[in-house]
């Protein structure tokens, strides 16, 4: 991970109407190829914060910087090209009538055209596996596989920074998978990705950094790890453990552990702990 800041919010307010602010005074550092999660309940201003990034609510107070350059609505433009959102709800994202018109469009726009887009799309199809779904109509596509083309309408434009809102709502086990697959894949590209979820079993393995976010304020920035050990946090944010930390603890109670240590985050880290534990006793 590189030292260069990639995102740089300072103080940053923003109201609907004047007597309810929905952020405020968030502060946030994002470096170059750095993946974080934005936990928090529904309404805690997560999305809202998504949008005031691409300068999609442009009426907000303090500073935006990507990559070195203020959000405004003079740069937005080469903002747009460096950061790509996917929204919670695929259909508030698609709006053209095929699969293929809907990759196309983001690289077209960028000035992608003929062999380069070609190559592009097909890039985009062997990669995220969508050979059975490029010929079919958007409007004939399930919501899981309305959530992948989502996803792969902003991936074919290849941007430094992925804001991804909720990816794993709504979504079977395997598309789950397939998506944290992804992220990991995109994290060793050295890609920046900032995450939003209200649920902490689904936090993908390669994240460390969270941030919690309740009423427009942050309550909590640092390790995933310290956040499990800091309940009046979770129970301010209304947030609930993973199921695997719970058993963890209930584990810890059983045996009389009062050490800090560290939680699972999936089923073979817990299988490991267990192991570990025996043998201490």
């Amino acid at each position: 991970m590189s030292n260069e800041l990639q995102i740089k919010v300072k103080d940053l307010h923003f109201s609907f109407f004047p007597q309810h602010e929905i952020l405020k005074g968030i502060n946030l550092e994002l470096k170059k190829g750095e993946s974080l999660i934005i936990l928090g309940e529904n309404g805690s201003g997560k999305s809202t914060f998504f949008l005031n990034l691409l300068n999609l609510l442009p009426n907000y107070t303090g500073k935006i910087e990507i990559s070195g350059k203020e959000v405004n609505r003079k740069n937005e433009k080469d903002i747009r090209k460096r950061v790509g959102i996917m929204f919670q709800n695929p259909n508030d994202q698609l709006f053209l009538p095929t699969v293929l018109q809907e990759l196309e469009f983001g690289p077209s726009n960028l000035g992608i055209n003929g062999k380069e887009l070609k190559s592009r799309i097909k890039y985009v199809i062997d990669t995220l596996k969508l050979h059975n779904l490029i010929d079919k109509k958007t409007f004939h596509l399930s919501y899981g596989e309305k959530k992948k083309i989502a996803f792969a309408s902003i991936f074919s434009m290849d941007p430094e920074i992925y804001l991804l809102d909720e990816p794993y709502a709504n979504l079977d086990p395997r598309t789950k998978k397939e998506f944290s697959e992804i992220f990991e894949n995109l994290n060793q590209k050295k890609k920046s990705m900032l995450i939003i979820s209200h649920d902490l079993d689904k936090i993908p393995k390669f994240i460390k950094r969270t941030i919690v976010i309740h009423q427009g304020e942050i309550l909590f920035d640092g390790l995933i790890n310290d956040l499990y050990n800091k309940m009046e946090i979770l129970q301010k944010a209304n947030l609930d453990l993973p199921i695997l930390s719970i058993l963890y603890l209930k584990l810890k109670e059983e045996l009389h552990l009062k050490e800090k240590m560290n939680f699972p985050r999936d089923i073979n880290d817990f299988l490991e702990l267990l192991k570990n534990t025996r043998k201490d006793n």
